[in-house]
C-alpha cells in the first residue's frame, strides 16, 4: 500500500528542508558558472541566484504549514493543559491551586459571601448557621476564550444555611502565570499525542534547514564537523 502524506503542507516543508540538508551533508556546489538541465534544452547561466530562490520556497513552505497547522496546535495544546482536579487532592497541582483558591476567596469573594448569607439568615429568621469554618475546592483549571482560568467551589460548614452554602467562583491569570504549568504540558502533548510528529517533525527539519544554511554560508562543511 502506497504511503500517503495527509498534509499537503506538512509534506512540502519536510521536501524541501531534507533538500537543504543534503546539500549540506554531501557538500554539493555548482561544478561552474552554468548549470545545463539534463531533459531540458536550457542552461542555468546565473547560478548566483538559486540560493534566494531556495530559500524563498523554503520560507514560503514554512509560512504554509504554520497557517494550516497552528490552530490544532493551538487546540490540541488546550485541550492537553484543561485539567480537571477531581480525584487529584494528593498532588502538588491540587494542593498549590486549593491555597491560590483559599487566598482568592479571603480577598476576592468572602465579605461579600458572608454579607449575603446573613441578610438571608435574617430574612428567613435563621439563627443558627455557620457563617465562620469554610473550605474552599478548586475544580478545574482551563482554558477559556483565550484565558486559563481557575474555577472553585467556596462552601460553609454545618450548622447549614440552605440554598446558601456554597458558591462557585473563577479566577482569571493572565499570560505570564503559571508558565512552568504551560511548559509542562507542552511538553507532555509532545511527547505524548500520536499526532505529534506531524506538527514537530517539519518545523525540526526546517530548523535544521535553516542551519545548515547557516554552515554553507560561514563555509562550514560537513567535513569539518567532528561526528
Amino acid at each position: 500500500m502506497a504511503f500517503t502524506e495527509p498534509n499537503l503542507h506538512s509534506r512540502n516543508l519536510k521536501f524541501i528542508s531534507m533538500m537543504f540538508i543534503v546539500y549540506w551533508a554531501l557538500g554539493l556546489a555548482p561544478a561552474g558558472d552554468s548549470i545545463r538541465l539534463i531533459f531540458i534544452n536550457y542552461e542555468i547561466t546565473n547560478p548566483a541566484a538559486l540560493p534566494w530562490i531556495a530559500h524563498t520556497i523554503l520560507f514560503y513552505f514554512a509560512w504554509r504549514f504554520y497557517l494550516s497547522s497552528r490552530n490544532m496546535i493551538k487546540h490540541g495544546v488546550i485541550k492537553t493543559i484543561n485539567t480537571s482536579l477531581s480525584g487529584k487532592h494528593e498532588s502538588l497541582l491540587y494542593r498549590l491551586l486549593e491555597k491560590r483558591a483559599r487566598e482568592d476567596y479571603i480577598k476576592n469573594q468572602k465579605n461579600n459571601f458572608q454579607k449575603e448569607r446573613e441578610d438571608y439568615a435574617l430574612e428567613k429568621s435563621i439563627n443558627t448557621y455557620n457563617n465562620v469554618d469554610f473550605s474552599t475546592t478548586p475544580q478545574e483549571l482551563k482554558y477559556e476564550y483565550g484565558e486559563l482560568c481557575l474555577s472553585y467551589q467556596a462552601y460553609y460548614r454545618e450548622p447549614r444555611l440552605p440554598g446558601n452554602d456554597f458558591r462557585g467562583y473563577t479566577i482569571k491569570y493572565r499570560w505570564f502565570h503559571f508558565l512552568w504549568f504551560k511548559a509542562w504540558k507542552i511538553f507532555e502533548f509532545l511527547t505524548g499525542k500520536e499526532e505529534t510528529p506531524d506538527y514537530l517533525i517539519p518545523w525540526v527539519l526546517f530548523l535544521f534547514a535553516l542551519l545548515t544554511s547557516a554552515f554553507n554560508i560561514l563555509g562550514v562543511t560537513a567535513r569539518n564537523i567532528p561526528w
